[in-house]
């Protein structure tokens, strides 16, 4: 009995060895070999559910598109396996394209560089697309490869609150240098993919009542354009009596995926402020207003 044991313990032990060394390798003689892309969520962001439809575009090392496919799901993306010549290639994945996104190529030429996603109403506010990019390298096509491509919601959140405002007063926000689309595949100066174009458009907040003596008002929209400075917000308030106040404001620029919120006295306001950042997160940040005086004739 005791030499039947250890033999099928040998047999059973060879066998399992035998596993381990053909899944390390990947190599299955008789099955379809290529790339295996997966989507997860970026450290640090709190997943919600990743929406359909799911696209993915492939560029090979001299930026020109290879594939591009629709999935329903990321379970059905990742079941797939894309049979690539040996190269280095990057790979974009979008999550939640339905109206009112957007994505064309600039110039009309499929390259990873012109690759863009805009909003046909830039004041929309969307449910969140989240994306991102990975590279990966074949090199060898007899064995499966598996590369993660970690995505995070595409555009910037901005919330404004005003605390101690005459009942009946109405808020109406307008960000007047967001960006018109971003580019998913462009690297910015720090290397990171995601870039806004430089082109720019003006953003309506949706109305605000006030409510209690605060006002507030909130808005998914794309981040500040490239190249700008900061993010200029032009605000009106209108009272009861039919008199209106108008403010603009230099605030910290708005990046991709980040969430923004801007808190202010209203017997603290000014006709010109500067809001500076506060809070500051790994994925947004707090405003509020300096005690710095913006004079923009400067």
């Amino acid at each position: 009995m005791k030499t039947i044991r250890l033999y099928l313990y040998v047999t059973m032990c060879t066998l399992f060895a035998a596993t381990f060394a053909a899944c390390d390798k990947d190599v299955h003689e008789n099955e379809r070999h290529g790339l295996a892309v997966g989507m997860e969520w970026l450290e640090g962001i709190e997943p919600t559910d990743i929406t359909s439809p799911v696209n993915l575009w492939i560029y090979d090392a001299d930026d020109l598109e290879v594939e591009a496919h629709e999935f329903s799901s990321p379970q059905e993306l990742a079941s797939g396996l894309f049979s690539l010549p040996e190269g280095d290639y990057t790979l974009v994945g979008v999550s939640g394209l339905t109206e009112p996104y957007r994505y064309d190529y600039e110039g009309g030429t499929p390259l990873a560089g012109g690759l863009r996603i805009s909003l046909a109403d830039p004041s929309a506010s969307p449910a969140h697309a989240v994306g991102g990019v990975a590279v990966a390298s074949v090199t060898d096509t007899r064995i499966n490869i598996r590369s993660v491509i970690r995505v995070a919601p595409l555009l910037a959140e901005l919330a404004v609150r005003i605390d101690g405002v005459p009942e009946g007063a109405e808020l109406a926000v307008t960000v007047r240098n967001a960006a018109t689309c971003l580019y998913p595949a462009r690297q910015g100066d720090d290397n990171s993919y995601i870039v806004p174009s430089a082109e720019k458009n003006e953003v309506h907040l949706p109305q605000a009542v006030a409510d209690g003596g605060t006002l507030s008002a909130g808005i998914r929209l794309m981040p500040t354009a490239q190249g700008e400075t900061c993010t200029l917000l032009y605000m009106v308030m209108t009272f009861a009596d039919g008199s209106r106040h108008e403010y603009m404001a230099e605030a910290p620029l708005m990046l991709p995926g980040k969430h923004y919120e801007l808190a202010l006295e209203y017997d603290r306001m000014q006709p010109y402020m500067y809001i500076t950042a506060t809070g500051i997160t790994d994925w947004g940040e707090g405003w509020s207003t300096s005690d710095d005086i913006f004079n923009p004739g400067i």
